[in-house]
C-alpha cells in the first residue's frame, strides 16, 4: 500500500472502499456478547455492593474496624459504586433522591 500526496494511505491493491458492517455485540454464541451473558449479572453485582456496604457500616458502627484508616479516594469510589448500584437496583428515582440529599435539597 502506498501513500497519496495528503500521506494518507492510498488503496492501490485491489480492495474496495465498501467497509464490513460488523455487529459490535458479536452473535449470541459469541462469549463476548452480553446477549450470551447471564441476564441477572448487573442485579447480583448491586444486591453483592449494597449488602457489602450495609454490612461495612455495621462492623464500623459496631468499632471493630475504623473507616477512617481507608483512604478518601478509596471511600470515594466504594460509595460511588454503591450509589450506581442503588441507581441499577432501585431506578432513576433512587438517583434523584440521593443527588437531592447530597445537595441539600431533599430529593423530589
Amino acid at each position: 500500500m502506498s501513500s497519496n500526496q495528503s500521506g494518507q494511505p492510498s488503496n492501490t491493491g485491489g480492495e474496495t472502499d465498501k467497509k464490513q458492517i460488523v455487529d459490535v455485540e458479536g452473535t449470541s454464541e459469541d462469549t463476548t456478547s452480553t446477549r450470551a451473558r447471564f441476564w441477572l449479572t448487573n442485579d447480583i453485582l448491586a444486591i453483592v455492593l449494597t449488602l457489602s456496604f450495609v454490612g461495612l457500616l455495621a462492623i464500623a458502627g459496631r468499632g471493630i474496624i475504623d473507616l477512617g484508616a481507608i483512604p478518601v479516594e478509596m471511600r470515594v469510589v466504594y460509595v460511588s459504586l454503591v450509589g450506581a448500584a442503588g441507581v441499577w437496583a432501585f431506578g432513576e428515582m433512587a438517583f434523584e433522591t440521593w443527588g437531592g440529599d447530597r445537595s441539600g435539597g431533599g430529593g423530589k
